[in-house]
This record gives C-alpha cells, structure tokens and sequence, in this order.
C-alpha cells in the first residue's frame, strides 16, 4: 500500500468512526451547495426562457420605427411630432434592402369583441406588406393576401389562443367571422400556438386598422420590421438602412434603425450574469458557514486524537502526512456534501419551476447543465480545502514531545 493510499484509508476511517459528527459537519456544505445549485438552475432556466421568447420573435430582424421622446436629465419627454410611415415606404426601404430582406410595415392599437355578453380586449395589429408570403408563423390557412393588404379588407388572422375564445361559444366549436369593433371581419388563417400564450391578438390589413382599433385622441407610432433572409446579413442590412435614413431629411434625427435580436439577446445575457454573480454571492455565504464548522470539527478531532499524531510522528510518520491524512478529512465531508447539495438543489429548482408553471402559465424550466453541478461542487471543496487548511498544519507541526505533554 503506497503512502498517499495508507494516509486516504487513514482519514476515511477516522471519518467513519464518528459519524455523528462527521455528519453534522457535512450539514453546512449540504445547505450552501443546495443554496447555490438551485439559484444557478433557476439562473440559467429563466435566461432561456427570456432567449427563447426572443428568438421566437425573430433574430433576423431588423426594426426601423420613429423617435417618439427625447430623454433630460433621466427623464423621457415625448415629441410633439414624429415620422408617419406610410405604405409608400415600404416600397423604398425595400429597394435598400432588395433581395436580403422583406418589409413590412405595422401598427398597433387595441380592439373590442363581444364575447357571449361580455367585452374582450384583443390587441390589434395593422400591416402591410407588398410582399406578405412567409411573413407569419401559420398553424392552419393562409396568410393577408396582397390584395387583401392593399385595398384594406376586413379579414384577419387570429392568434390561436383568441380563436380558441372566439369558438368556446360557437356552434360546433368553429368560427369563421370575428367582430372587431362593429364590423364583422373573415378568419383566413390561425397563428402558430406557443408555450404560455395568453395574449387575443389579431393581424388585419393596414387599411382595415380604423375600423378595427378603438379611436385614439393621438397619432398612433408606426413601425417597418425588415426580416432578413440570412443572420450573417443584418449588420450589411442595418448599415443599407442607416445611410438611406441620414440621406432623407424628413427622417434625418427622426427614425432609429435597431436590430433588436442581437440586442436584447445581449441584455438578457448580462442581465442574468449579475443576477446570479449577486445571488451566487449571497448564497456563497452558507458555504462559508459550513467551511468554518469543518474547521471547527478538524481541531476538535485534532485535539482527540493528540496522542495517536504523536504515536504517527515517533514511528516515522512526516509533516505532510499528517498534514494530508487531515485534507483529505475535510475535502471527503466537502466533496460527498457537495454532490448532495447539488443533487437537492436542484431538485429544489426543478419544484419550483413546477409550482411556477402551475400557477402563471408561464413555461419556465429548471436548466439543470453539468456546469451548475461543477460549480456547486467545485466551490464547496475549494471551501472544504481552505476549511482543513489550518487544522492540518497545526495537527502536522505536532512533535511527539508536544503530544505527550498535551496528553
């Protein structure tokens, strides 16, 4: 048996002979790995919950819209007047963009249906496309037809949770019209349902929007989302759409040109960094807890077992055998506390992501990757280490003189 393998067996047995304590010692690093590993899994599944609603969304877009405020001192002051697109313009952003990307401009209001003798808000989108194939996600139908977008025909596309409202008191479960405001309009094609939608959206001509909408005292912001075909094209398309913003002096200053997939994907990344460095920290606070009840436990031992240090010095045994027989104490109570504490943190995260989607909709996941269970385990033995640390150099400068006299 070689002397690193006598010194293991050495330690795991004077574990084993206590463990009571050896467990209650355990206890610490048990909590704070827990603590550690359910916040990086709700950490990491909340992230991908806010990237996956974003890329849902789209990461090939590109958003053209008008600066509606100006910010002073902190505070946003809108703008008296701002730029109205119109139809027209889709025609020449497309001829900036030209094959690379399609347009189409959009505007949102709120809207009215009756429901069984009650009033439901339905959220209204106005658009209009020259070129609308492949402009929305379809589940069933068809998309606005050209000539439906150009002579503003009141038909529309409905979100699959607001057909699903529309046909709960229809006959047979099926409905074929939707009244928005006072005028009856054709469903021609139901949206791709999606994780936790809640939201009665309907997708209208751009000239059927006064009809549709509730009447606003005020000029309602109209937007142009140019999608790319390609991702690696945006940043080309960005710039195309810049340079022809700055050459029109009616837009000059007054429209901002954002690709908004890459952006928010950035927030969200960062965002979500500081959120779980400051709650990794907080939580670190229970490992450092644990770490200094292992120290705690390591001297007592130390001072149990004075004579049997003294006995090991007499017959040969060196400092640094010592000094490992009682790391390795220490780094075997942080390691197996570790991997318990990760396993029940993250079953912890895995129910409360469950309680959180029974009771918001909202499909949120516990992440559970290895590299949360690295970390977890990695800082509980970093702890574990610098915990044994001091009690096994005290332990090793014992001399068998010192342990007779203590003894």
């Amino acid at each position: 048996m070689s002397a690193l393998t006598h010194v293991a067996v050495s330690a795991l047995d004077s574990l084993r002979a206590h463990p009571l304590r050896t467990s209650l010692s355990m206890l610490g690093i048990v909590m704070g790995a827990a603590s550690l590993a359910a916040v990086l899994a709700l950490g990491d599944g909340a992230e991908q919950f806010a990237r996956s609603q974003v890329e849902r969304e789209g990461m090939n877009l590109v958003v053209v819209q008008p600066v509606t405020d100006d910010v002073f001192d902190g505070l946003r002051v809108p703008r008296q007047s701002f730029p109205v697109f119109q139809p027209d313009d889709v025609a020449k952003v497309e001829a900036v963009t030209g094959e690379m990307g399609s347009v189409v401009l959009q505007m949102e209001g709120t809207g009215l249906m009756p429901d069984a003798g009650r009033t439901r808000g339905v959220r209204i989108r106005a658009i209009f496309a020259s070129r609308p194939e492949g402009t929305l996600p379809l589940a069933v139908g068809r998309t606005l037809s050209t000539e439906e977008l150009r002579d503003g025909r009141p038909s529309v596309v409905v979100s699959s949770r607001l057909y699903d409202v529309a046909a709960s008191h229809a006959t047979g479960g099926i409905v074929a019209t939707l009244i928005l405001g006072s005028s009856p309009h054709t469903i021609v094609g139901r949206l791709t349902p999606f994780p936790g939608e809640r939201e009665l959206l309907a997708i209208v001509p751009f000239g059927d929007a006064e009809r549709a909408m509730v009447p606003s005292p005020t000029v309602r912001p109209r937007t142009m989302i140019v999608r790319v075909g390609d991702v690696e094209d945006v940043p080309r398309v960005k710039q195309a759409i810049e340079t022809a913003v700055a050459q029109r002096a009616d837009w000059r200053g007054q429209v901002a040109v954002e690709a908004t997939g890459a952006r928010r994907l950035d927030q969200i990344a960062r965002s979500f960094l500081v959120f779980k460095m400051l709650m990794g920290a907080f939580t670190a606070i229970s490992l450092l807890v644990g770490g200094i009840g292992i120290t705690n436990v390591l001297l007592a031992s130390m001072l149990e077992r004075t004579r049997e240090i003294g006995i090991r010095k007499a017959v040969g045994a060196r400092y640094r055998d010592v000094l490992l027989q009682f790391l390795v104490e220490s780094v075997s109570i942080t390691t197996v506390g570790a991997l318990a504490g990760a396993t029940l943190g993250m079953a912890g995260a895995v129910a409360v992501t469950a309680f959180i989607r029974a009771r918001t909709d909202v499909p949120m996941f516990a992440a559970l990757t290895w590299q949360t269970a690295a970390i977890s385990a990695g800082a509980a033995v970093v702890i574990g280490i610098a915990a044994g640390t001091y009690p096994a150099m005290r332990a090793a400068r014992l001399t068998p003189l010192d342990a007779i006299q203590r003894e």
